[in-house]
């Protein structure tokens, strides 16, 4: 939403108007036909010296080897570097690329014909017209298609793959395609004019890459004075054109950081251009200030999208680099806060090494240097680990990466391998100024994750957020299995646009089949759901969460919304989600299960009815679902599973729904083997709460007991307690774990086994005849540890005032 007039500093007036006034002078200029600068007009800014084409490719040539990026000083070296698989598949992309295939957005190949039509969006063959940037609508899908997929192309960062075969292998038919494409470019797409000068991010970026890719082809005999003269006018003008239509006030995100590093990458590659200088102390401002502004203290980026940090970690690493290039290295309170980004980026990582997509995706790349997937972020955290020397980095990423080789050059491997080897992430996390909250138990390949969205919408009018408040993503005995539906497109259908970013495409609740945000077009919104953390609490045995939000506060009958997770580590979760209101409503909670997995709907409407999501034959790890309220109902739901942006293919998403005016659903997520073992939890009659029992099928002697509190106490059996949750592991009719979440007390046939006198969390398991307990948030109302007491025959036995203390009790 445009903010008015009266809103806006004095600093944006004076900007916004001041681009008003270039842009009216450009369509004079293009109006009249007025011609652009001479390329004698351009050498006559040039320093003393350079009056002529051969002049300048010498001076370039002669500099060369202080290229600002390591990898590109010694190529021959930087080669000898890479593994040998990774010069062998740059070289097959290069061949195919000659072929005509070019890979779009880090997935299926796109033949865009020979020429390529530079205006052309080839999935629905709308041709761009050839005007003035500023009055193309290039939202508009008539006028642009999917203007991402034209913007793609004209990157023109394939020219990266050929220039990575070229450095090993020195065939000239690399080279001779570089020039041809960009000299194609240059001609169809003169300054200012078509839908490829309208994104200064993406002049930005086309000019990062041309820049690596002219330091890759140096000194080949394609080169020519002419081409180069040509090829620097251009960049040049690309320059003056980001400097002036800085996204300041317009996307003041990755478009402004981005456009900042496009600006450092001339400065610093090309300093003898005249206005470098200027560009160079202008993209550092800029990168200093934004750091500070779109990285939180946590390290998450503040537009809540996953995609879209990674993109900035790898602005921040370019951006130190060239800062060290220059001989002006960053200060450690900036350096500290990059390292804060890939910290949290490492969080995130799943048990096999991907990340999903939370909010947008748009499936470009910073800089393509290597192969990996899309959702592969770990050549981000091998760069930081080399950056900033963290074995906790080099542990996230696993081994070093092709990319880091380029950015650092052939001393990257000595350092990576010379960084102690720490573990992988293992332990549960929160990222509690994005609101992100991991619950895993382990870094194994075998490990469960789950990843919910409590944290803010978005920033600025939220443009790459999802309506997933309190949505998950779950990983089950490492296999990614619910996942985040994706983006697919942002422009190109409108309908689409909408679906994938509509809660019912997160693993997430809907009220009517309305949506916790509404969207107002495609980057913005007509109303934001505010979620709230009411609780994290962590340890060795057991993860509890529990939030909400006001999403469906906005309903002509509003309903409350909570969603709480417990998880039993290296065992299950119980998801429960609470609605309120004061008439019928329609509560769907929606799934989406991951490629490769096929859901299968058991007993639809019984009380034992579930979703089994697993292999071919049922065969491999796989994931239950068992949701449980009265009146509710599964069904499936078509839909769409984008894996990256662009690509799409139609699901069927299990869905449980109900009508009441207010619901209490408790859903078990069930991980298993596919060895035919399963857990099957059953609902029994329980005073004051909802009680269940959990058990392999036809196992009695060994089960466990789950009871949430809706009254004053819990009652289970023999046990009383004031706690919101209890959990209980039985063998042989002995109880042999316990799990209590905010409690004060737990009795026993009537008498005290554990009391005091704050709320706690506690996990307890047996030790021989006694148990032993970890004890989380045991504090007084003064903020200090209050003891927690365990009592035998009325009588304490232990005192603990330790925070997350441990003890050996003889109880129960």
């Amino acid at each position: 939403m445009q903010a008015s007039i009266s809103s806006r500093s004095s600093d944006e007036i004076r900007l916004r108007l001041a681009q008003v006034l270039a842009r009216l002078g450009e369509r004079s200029s293009l109006s009249l036909g007025l011609p652009s600068a001479t390329e004698a007009a351009f050498l006559a800014s040039l320093p003393n010296g350079l009056r002529d084409a051969g002049a300048l490719l010498q001076l370039f040539l002669a500099e060369s080897h202080r290229a600002p990026f390591p990898g590109l000083r010694d190529m021959t070296r930087t080669v000898a570097t890479l593994p040998e698989a990774a010069v062998c598949g740059a070289v097959a992309s290069a061949d195919a690329i000659l072929q005509g295939n070019i890979p779009l957005l880090g997935g299926q190949l796109i033949n865009y014909g020979d020429p390529i039509d530079w205006h052309r969006e080839p999935r629905s063959n709308v041709v761009v017209p050839l005007k003035h940037w500023s009055r193309i609508d290039y939202l508009n899908p008539a006028v642009a298609g999917d203007k991402k997929i034209i913007w793609e192309i004209n990157r023109q960062q394939y020219l990266l793959t050929l220039g990575r075969a070229y450095a090993a292998t020195r065939d000239d038919r690399y080279a001779k395609a570089f020039v041809d494409h960009v000299e194609a470019w240059i001609a169809a797409n003169p300054p200012k004019t078509g839908i490829n000068w309208a994104s200064s991010l993406e002049v930005a970026f086309r000019a990062i890459t041309w820049v690596w890719a002219l330091f890759m082809f140096r000194g080949s005999d394609r080169v020519t004075p002419g081409f180069f003269l040509q090829f620097i006018k251009t960049l040049d003008s690309m320059g003056r054109h980001v400097e002036r239509y800085l996204s300041t006030y317009f996307s003041p995100n990755t478009h402004l950081t981005g456009e900042a590093l496009g600006l450092h990458t001339l400065a610093s590659a090309l300093p003898f251009l005249p206005s470098s200088a200027r560009w160079r102390k202008t993209a550092r401002s800029i990168l200093l200030s934004q750091l500070r502004t779109q990285v939180r203290p946590d390290g998450t980026y503040f537009e809540n999208a996953t995609y879209y940090h990674r993109y900035t970690l790898d602005i921040y690493v370019h951006f130190a680099v060239l800062a060290e290039a220059d001989g002006h290295p960053l200060h450690a309170d900036a350096l500290a806060r990059i390292g804060s980004l890939a910290d949290a980026l490492a969080a995130l990582i799943r048990p096999d090494g991907t990340h999903g997509f939370l909010g947008d995706d748009d499936g470009g790349r910073l800089l393509p240097l290597d192969a990996t997937a899309i959702n592969d972020f770990k050549p981000a955290l091998s760069n930081a680990a080399v950056l900033l020397r963290r074995a906790s980095h080099k542990a996230a990423a696993g081994s070093l990466a092709e990319e880091t080789i380029w950015l650092f050059g052939p001393h990257a491997r000595e350092t990576f391998e010379g960084l102690p080897s720490d573990a992988p992430p293992g332990s549960s996390q929160a990222l509690k100024d994005g609101g992100y909250y991991i619950m895993r138990d382990g870094s194994g390949p075998l490990s469960n994750q789950l990843t919910i969205d409590c944290g803010p919408h978005g920033a600025m009018n939220c443009g790459h957020a999802h309506a997933d408040a309190l949505a998950f993503e779950l990983v089950s005995r490492g296999r990614s299995t619910l996942v985040d539906a994706g983006t697919y497109t942002y422009t190109g259908d409108a309908q689409l646009r909408r679906a994938f970013r509509s809660t019912a495409f997160h693993n997430a609740l809907t009220v009517d089949r309305q949506s916790s945000s509404e969207p107002a077009g495609p980057f913005s919104w007509h109303s934001k759901a505010t979620c709230r953390t009411l609780h994290w609490s962590t340890n060795d045995q057991f993860d509890f969460f529990e939030g909400d939000h006001d999403g469906f506060g906005r309903l002509a009958q509003p309903v409350a919304y909570r969603r709480s997770v417990l998880f039993i580590k290296r065992n299950y979760w119980i998801v429960r989600d609470r609605v309120e209101s004061n008439e019928p409503h329609i509560y769907t909670q929606h799934f989406h299960v991951a490629s490769g997995l096929r859901p299968q709907l058991v007993n639809a409407c019984v009380p034992a009815g579930l979703v089994r999501c697993g292999g071919d034959n049922d065969r491999g790890p796989g994931l239950d679902i068992v949701s449980l309220a009265d009146g509710g109902c599964w069904a499936f739901d078509e839909g769409w599973i984008s894996p990256r942006y662009g690509d799409r293919h139609p699901v069927r998403s299990p869905s449980f729904t109900l009508t009441a005016p207010s619901a209490d659903i408790m859903t078990f997520l069930l991980p298993h083997d596919g060895d035919g073992s399963r857990l099957v939890p059953i609902e029994s009659k329980s005073e004051n709460g909802r009680a269940f029992r959990i058990a392999a099928t036809g196992e009695r002697k060994t089960y466990e007991i789950l009871a949430v509190r809706t009254g004053k106490e819990l009652i289970v059996d023999d046990m009383h307690s004031d706690a919101e949750w209890f959990w209980a592991r039985v063998q042989n009719g002995r109880i042999e774990k316990i799990i209590l979440h905010n409690a004060t007390r737990l009795e026993k046939n009537g008498k005290p086994q554990l009391s005091s006198p704050s709320r706690f969390h506690a996990s307890l398991w047996r030790d021989g005849d006694g148990f032993c307990i970890d004890c989380n948030d045991c504090l007084d109302a003064s903020g200090l540890n209050a003891p927690v007491r365990f009592l035998q025959n009325s009588s304490p036995t232990t005192n603990i005032s330790d925070r997350a203390a441990m003890a050996k009790t003889t109880v129960l």
